[in-house]
């Protein structure tokens, strides 16, 4: 049984139950697991905003210090540095390393300098097989890479290499063999409590971002302030 499942059962079952309980019971029946009172509220919450008919936070329950964003063309949305945080921790889990002599490689040893969805050879790109975000979990590891071309990535997206070759066996593999003699094992275990953990560093981003800008805004108001001209109301 996975972590999150156990998790979610026995706090369903024993809702009386701290998450410090909830936690000693996960590890006592899953030995081995670092189930933690943090990691349980976060698998919690997370079910609770995927229960169907959750209600959503309302733009009008929100502080208006917080719904300050001004529209400005080509600025950058505080998702992509959400995203951006998501994807250098999938890069740096585990010990694994490679040199840019790895890589090629791997696309020129192992994929023949070939798109590894197509077998075109234009324009290659590096790509990860499964996608670095929240939902599918990939990692930027070596096993993980493979080329393609710009229209096999464009087309691909974010779906998984699996679900984009469904029609493709042969192709599909040669990347679970590359993903095999890499040593890359794809984070598909205790996948819920992974997804919890990092759409709370998801959040803590925003959160921190408007504490920041929060701040920003008040220094930029007593600047504005500070360089006033002094009114001098006293009499001549």
């Amino acid at each position: 049984m996975k972590v999150g499942n156990l998790v979610l059962r026995l706090a369903t079952a024993h809702p009386d139950w701290t998450n410090q309980q909830i936690a000693d019971e996960t590890r006592r029946q899953l030995p081995g697991t670092e189930t933690t009172p943090a990691s349980v509220s976060s698998i919690k919450s997370v079910a609770k905003r995927a229960r169907p008919g959750a209600s959503k936070p309302n733009a009008e329950d929100t502080p208006k210090r917080l719904r300050k964003d001004v529209a400005r063309y080509r600025s950058m949305a505080i998702g992509n540095a959400q995203n951006g945080l998501v994807r250098n921790l999938l890069g740096r889990l585990g010990e694994h390393s490679f040199t840019k002599g790895d890589w090629e490689r791997v696309r020129d040893d192992i994929f023949g300098n070939r798109c590894a969805y197509c077998g075109e050879a234009d324009k290659l790109e590096m790509e990860h097989a499964i996608p670095t975000n929240r939902e599918k979990l990939g990692e930027h590891h070596l096993g993980n890479l493979v080329p393609a071309c710009r229209r096999c990535n464009r087309d691909k997206g974010n779906k998984d290499y699996a679900e984009f070759l469904a029609d493709k066996p042969a192709r599909k593999q040669a990347i679970d063999e590359h993903m095999a003699r890499s040593g890359y094992r794809p984070l598909r275990r205790n996948g819920l409590l992974v997804r919890a953990l990092l759409q709370a560093a998801h959040e803590e981003t925003r959160a921190v971002a408007e504490r920041y800008a929060s701040l920003l805004r008040e220094l930029d108001e007593q600047i504005d302030r500070a360089q006033r001209p002094a009114t001098d109301g006293g009499d001549d």
